[in-house]
């Protein structure tokens, strides 16, 4: 009864109710059981003056409430605890992405004989060097708050203004998911003999940029030069519009991606029931005439992540907890399974790729997976195509319910495109600082960007070859860190629950989509 008194006055107080205040503290109220741990002591702060060991752990079970409105959600629980070399009758204050947690715990006297008994026989062949358990009751309260996360934002100067352009490096959440990414710069243009750009860290993340280039591409006005998923750019003939774009209910989603422009297709998230179906899937078949020309075939994407599922990925990591990422740092010296293959498996498991696929006189062929390349820009891939000697191509596309935006797709023929590395003029940073050295050369050494800060690069911009027009690309080399935030350091359960796919990503961004 007081935890949920307590988190209606916290709820009514955060969310500004007014007089119908009550009324919707009760709609959104979400009662629920906690399991969780606490720890390691880095994620711990004692609140009062105590003596707490290296390897303290708080294990607990509670009942608790939560107020469920936004990304930062006021809880409180009260219930049992068990404590691990973690004083005796102390207080904590733990925090995840600078949002505390307070924790109090009333210990219950009992016998350390019995104690002991019941207790040492489970941890004395662990790392834990145990020296005081602890039992009693728990109140704890806090907020829930969630990432907002987003990758590097690539601004270009446009001759007026900087423009969002590109959004770089998604899926890169570690050091050990660590890459390169390449994107076309639609907006940026030559300004008094330079090319002037900006990347920042506009979301709550760590941004660490390892090398930045500038690629130029003079081509034919006729032709368009994109990049592929694996990293090359490929100089395509004349785009050819789909015949015909199905998706797996029978409905015609062909104008929705026929050109550039505010239609899109996302699927039919709401037509899932997250209950029901352990792998919700939505598939887009396209057919094209094939098409015709120098070079091989390529199918040509315009698409996004939508922010919803974006955001949705983050509250279901939160929900397990930030202690993740101790579990991957654990793994890192994994020789039977390489850190980077575990990561894309996650990844797989998250249900964030984007799966393509050719029609054969075999059946279906897998080709390339397309990682997530955020939501605050769209961007074109060009992905290659097996050659084939009937008059129709027929690809079908299979994401999340509700993950992906695509705007256009279409069809061409095309041949691998030389580049030229533009020369680096001018890289400042914060206060000006010369970075040039810094982001030069994939090496060891990284730029570290923080929420709000950014870097300023000039590239030099030669005149383009007579008769030719110009593309631009953004080479970017690095990763980026996220607080998932969450109640716990490590949620068994939803661990669990996770791990033996009786839960996943689409299947929560499905359940909050019907609860809106």
């Amino acid at each position: 009864m007081l935890s949920t008194i307590l988190a209606v006055y916290i709820a009514m107080l955060t969310s500004d109710l007014g007089s119908d205040g009550w009324d919707y503290a009760r709609k959104n109220f979400k009662p629920g059981v906690s399991l969780g741990v606490l720890g390691p002591i880095d994620d711990l702060k004692p609140a009062a003056s105590v003596d707490i060991t290296e390897h303290a752990l708080i294990f607990w079970l509670s009942v608790g409430t939560r107020f469920s409105t936004s990304m930062v959600n006021p809880y409180a629980e009260a219930g049992l605890y068990l404590g691990v070399n973690a004083g005796a009758g102390v207080s904590y204050v733990h925090g995840h992405g600078a949002v505390p947690h307070y924790f109090f715990g009333i210990p219950v006297p009992i016998s350390r004989d019995v104690w002991f008994r019941f207790v040492e026989p489970y941890t004395r062949f662990s790392m834990i060097d145990p020296k005081i358990y602890e039992f009693g009751l728990l109140i704890k309260f806090g907020f829930v708050r969630h990432a907002e996360a987003s990758c590097p934002h690539v601004y270009s100067f446009d001759g007026q203004e900087n423009r969002l352009d590109a959004d770089m490096l998604s899926g890169s959440f570690s050091k050990y998911a660590e890459s390169e990414d390449i994107d076309r710069l639609e907006y940026l243009v030559a300004d008094k003999g330079r090319y002037h750009l900006r990347i920042a860290n506009d979301r709550e993340e760590r941004d660490y940029i390892n090398q930045v280039q500038l690629l130029a591409v003079d081509h034919d006005p006729e032709n368009t030069v994109l990049p592929s998923p694996r990293g090359d750019l490929v100089k395509l003939g004349p785009l050819v519009a789909p015949l015909a774009a199905t998706d797996n209910r029978g409905h015609d989603e062909r104008g929705a991606v026929l050109a550039e422009d505010s239609r899109n297709w996302r699927g039919q998230p709401l037509a899932h029931d997250p209950d029901k179906e352990d792998k919700p899937e939505d598939t887009l078949e396209i057919t094209f005439p094939r098409p015709h020309g120098a070079g091989e075939p390529y199918l040509v994407l315009r698409l996004r992540n939508t922010d919803e599922a974006t955001k949705a990925l983050y509250q279901y990591l939160g929900r397990i907890g930030p202690g993740i990422a101790t579990l991957l740092r654990l793994e890192e010296n994994n020789q039977k399974y390489p850190i980077k293959q575990r990561i894309s498996d996650e990844l797989e498991r998250l249900g964030v790729p984007l799966h393509v696929q050719v029609h054969t006189a075999q059946g279906w062929r897998p080709l390339d997976s397309l990682r997530p390349v955020g939501p605050a820009a769209p961007r074109y891939q060009a992905i290659p195509l097996p050659t084939t000697d009937d008059e129709t191509v027929r690809v079908r596309l299979t994401g999340s319910p509700g993950a992906w935006e695509i705007d256009r797709v279409a069809i061409a023929n095309g041949v691998h495109a030389d580049a030229t590395t533009l020369v680096l003029t001018r890289a400042a940073g914060i206060a000006g600082l010369d970075i040039a050295d810094t982001v030069s050369a994939a090496d060891e050494d990284r730029l570290l960007l923080h929420t709000g800060e950014g870097i300023d690069l000039d590239f030099a911009a030669p005149d383009p070859t007579p008769g030719k027009v110009r593309s631009l690309f953004l080479r970017l080399n690095g990763y980026y860190e996220v607080d998932v935030g969450g109640g716990y350091w490590l949620n068994p359960l939803a661990l669990y629950r996770h791990n033996a796919g009786t839960d996943s990503a689409p299947r929560f961004f499905l359940r909050s989509l019907r609860a809106h």
